[in-house]
This record gives C-alpha cells, sequence and structure tokens, in this order.
C-alpha cells in the first residue's frame, strides 16, 4: 500500500516536527529527497557536496554495535546523485554546525568513526528504530498511525511528478 501525505498534512507535519523533535532535520532531508531510512542514517559527510547543491547516495546503514557499521550499497547497486532543493541544503549546514557544537561539548566522548551526518548528541550511530518510533510518534499526534517512515519516500515521488518531472526521473 502506497501512502503519501497531502499537501495539508504535509503542513501540519513540518508544524509538529518544530515542536522539538530530535530528527527534525532527518525527516526533512527524508521528505524532500526521498531517501530511504538506511540511507539516511548511512549518510557520510564526504557525500555532501554544497558547493554543487548535490548529495551522492552510496550506502546505506542495515545495522551497527559498538565497533562495526553494516553498510550496504544502496538499493539496486546504484550510487545515485540527488539535486535537492535549497531548504535540504541549508537543513544539512544547520545539522552541520549542530554536530560541531555537539563534538565540542562531548570532547573526548566524541565518536563519529564513520562521518556520518545524522548522529546523537555524542556522535553515535542512530537507531533505526528510534528513527522510526518517532517518526511513528509524530504521524499518531496527527491521526496518520497508519503511515510508514518509507511514506516520506512515496510522499516525496508525488510531489516531485505534481512538479513535472519526468516519472522515470523519480523512478531512478
Amino acid at each position: 500500500q502506497i501512502n503519501a501525505f497531502s499537501k495539508q498534512q504535509i503542513s501540519e507535519f513540518f508544524q509538529k516536527i518544530e515542536e522539538g523533535e530530535p530528527y527534525k532535520n532527518l525527516f526533512i532531508v527524508a521528505l524532500f529527497t526521498g531517501m530511504r531510512k538506511g540511507e539516511i542514517i548511512g549518510l557520510p559527510w564526504d557525500a555532501i557536496d554544497f558547493k554543487n547543491g548535490t548529495i551522492t547516495v552510496k550506502q546505506q546503514v542495515q545495522g551497527f554495535n559498538v565497533n562495526h557499521l553494516y553498510i550496504e550499497s544502496p538499493k539496486n547497486g546504484k550510487e545515485r546523485t540527488l539535486f535537492p532543493p535549497p531548504i535540504v541544503m541549508e537543513t544539512l549546514k544547520a545539522v552541520r554546525r549542530e554536530q560541531l557544537e555537539n563534538q565540542l561539548k562531548a570532547g573526548a566522548a566524541w565518536k563519529n568513526n564513520w562521518n556520518l551526518v545524522f548522529t546523537n548528541k555524542l556522535g553515535r550511530v542512530l537507531s533505526a528504530k528510534n528513527v522510526y518510533d518517532r517518526f511513528k510518534k509524530v504521524v499518531e499526534s496527527m491521526g496518520l498511525a497508519e503511515m510508514r517512515f518509507h511514506d516520506l519516500r512515496h510522499t516525496y515521488a508525488v510531489m516531485a511528478l505534481q512538479a513535472g518531472n519526468d516519472p522515470k526521473t523519480v523512478q531512478n
């Protein structure tokens, strides 16, 4: 089943995540890029090109433990380059500033061993379950309990098609 937010629901979603949601920036990137949860959790800083305004999706996280990150190539085994709207690049700049502040505060406790964009306050890998649970909390507060994190990807695709993008381009 494919679910996608309506324009009104997107607006309400933004209002809900503005209210102190710790994964707000991650949700914005998901909504405006169509990236999968594992791709976002595994997104390294070297995949972000601020100068050209692109994101290269080259890996996805499938799990982790204290010493090892289980990374796979993206779905279908192919890297892809995204050209996200300015809100995404501005969001990523804000994430970078916040991460640098967290690194200063954490000092020696900081451990972003994989140079990931989205981490906790100590630089550790985010749990896919925690990201999903936070997303569910937001959509349930909107009366949309049936929505899944993957539906952000569907919402992106619907918005891209409505904006006149070629279906094959959106699919890729």
